[in-house]
């Protein structure tokens, strides 16, 4: 819920200082298939962790770290879009939190408060991560979409100019 929190923030103060919503779909995405297919791991992963048994809880231990790790992938392969680096620095912080205790989920907010009790220093990177990239891609102006999707497109998919 800190996402939907960080997202929701992020788009008010965008259409307040005079930001559209749909200037959101107008960004090009580089390896976008990888998103689904994480999310889809994820699920997978979520399903496994409700069993009781250990090898399917350590088999939904390591689908999360496949999705993760997929998710990293697309946002370094979109770092034109500001804040997908934050957001690939709070999903790196996530995963070491497995290991590290002091990076897992030890921070705690309020009960009733964004209905989640606990979070941690990676879901704070992502949250200002997301903050960013929603904010600053809602301010852009065409102009700045056109030089963007020329800038960081891949040369086998530029189209030719005569």
């Amino acid at each position: 819920m800190l996402v939907v929190f960080f997202l929701a923030l992020a788009m008010i103060i965008a259409y307040i200082e005079g930001g559209k919503i749909s200037a959101l779909s107008k960004i090009t995405l580089n390896f976008s298939m990888l998103v689904p297919l994480a999310l889809t791991i994820l699920l997978i992963s979520y399903i496994a962790g409700l069993s009781s048994t250990t090898f399917m809880y350590r088999l939904g231990q390591a689908f999360y770290i496949v999705s993760c790790l997929l998710i990293t992938c697309f946002l370094v392969l979109n770092l034109q879009i500001r804040g997908a680096g934050i957001i690939a620095l709070g999903l790196v912080l996530n995963l070491l939190g497995i290991r590290f205790w002091f990076l897992g989920d030890i921070l705690t907010i309020p009960i009733g408060f964004l209905s989640r009790s606990v979070f941690g220093v990676g879901d704070i990177a992502i949250g200002l991560g997301l903050f960013t990239a929603t904010r600053g891609l809602m301010l852009m102006r065409k102009t700045e979409f056109e030089d963007t999707a020329r800038r960081y497109r891949p040369k086998h998919l530029a189209r030719k100019t005569a």
